[in-house]
């Protein structure tokens, strides 16, 4: 079994994942684990089942990462399996994914009634704050403060309110455990002639207090910028559409830049490419603490 057990870990690592540390449980019950070494995440998930499919005992379970959606299913024996095998493993694989799609409801639903209330007892950031300060931003109305955290409210483009990012003053990011994925904060006009899309807070409201933009929408992640771009486009037919790329030339692949540009073919518009020369990653608000209104003349526009 031990076989079959490191078998698994592997297809989660060739999709992608981080796999959960040994021992597995083989207990049919879906287990959390942290993706991102902090031992407060619970993005990723696993489940293993021993079952008698007929032809004998096998091992087959599923893994997945909710923060990104990836999901992997898999089964012992490689692709030796008898109808009755396979027909019992798509049962259960069906069984996963409502078990799956109904944890994921109660835990959204709760991540949100915390959201709620978290934003209903935070004050406004109508000071300086030490993470906006180290970013050259002035204090920001839209947020929330709490325990000195900053607090980004993170809502669907009907406006309500689903999660939160939280800020600490070191600028450290954590999210609470409701929805992320479909989630935005726009900042400036609701109707605006033009419209850039942008990873992060700091980022979007550098590119606000620059004019680049009317209306400026922040994604959260480089994995959700073209389902934000997606929305832009249905909602704002008529308007200037941009990406601003977060420029990430120190990691190989450039992410950011990869992102931005698969994000503005869905929106039907151009990648702003931060680039004053040097040779290290930056994003607009670094152009924006070293050269304030001249940070524009640093962008690189870019069809994808």
């Amino acid at each position: 079994m031990k076989d079959d057990v490191e078998d698994f870990i592997y297809s989660i690592q060739a999709a992608g994942l981080i796999p959960p540390e040994w021992p597995l449980q083989v207990d049919g019950q879906i287990h959390r684990y942290a993706t991102n070494g902090r031992r407060s995440d619970d993005a990723g998930w696993y489940v293993l089942h021993m079952v008698y499919t007929g032809r004998g005992t096998r091992l087959y379970g599923a893994a997945g990462d909710w923060r990104s959606g990836t999901v992997v299913f898999w089964h012992s024996g490689g692709e030796t399996q008898s109808p009755s095998e396979a027909a019992a493993l798509r049962v259960e694989i069906e069984r996963q994914q409502r078990e799956r799609a109904r944890e994921r409801r109660e835990r959204h639903h709760r991540g949100r009634q915390q959201a709620e209330a978290l934003w209903a007892a935070a004050t406004s950031c109508a000071e300086p704050h030490p993470y906006l300060t180290a970013k050259g931003l002035p204090a920001d109305f839209g947020l929330g403060l709490d325990n000195g955290d900053l607090l980004v409210p993170m809502r669907d483009w009907n406006g309500d309110l689903h999660n939160l990012q939280r800020i600490s003053p070191e600028g450290r990011k954590l999210y609470g455990s409701g929805r992320a994925a479909g989630l935005v904060h726009v900042m400036g006009r609701l109707d605006g002639r033009s419209v850039i899309l942008a990873e992060g807070y700091a980022t979007a409201r550098s590119a606000l207090l620059a004019d680049l933009a009317e209306t400026v929408v922040v994604a959260f992640s480089a994995g959700q910028l073209k389902a934000a771009a997606t929305e832009i486009r249905r909602r704002f037919p008529r308007a200037l559409r941009w990406v601003l790329a977060d420029n990430d030339r120190q990691t190989p692949g450039n992410p950011g830049l990869t992102a931005a540009k698969e994000a503005a073919t869905a929106i039907g518009g151009n990648v702003l490419v931060p680039d004053d020369g040097s040779t290290g990653s930056c994003d607009f608000n670094d152009l924006w603490r070293s050269y304030g209104s001249g940070a524009h003349s640093c962008l690189i526009e870019v069809t994808p």
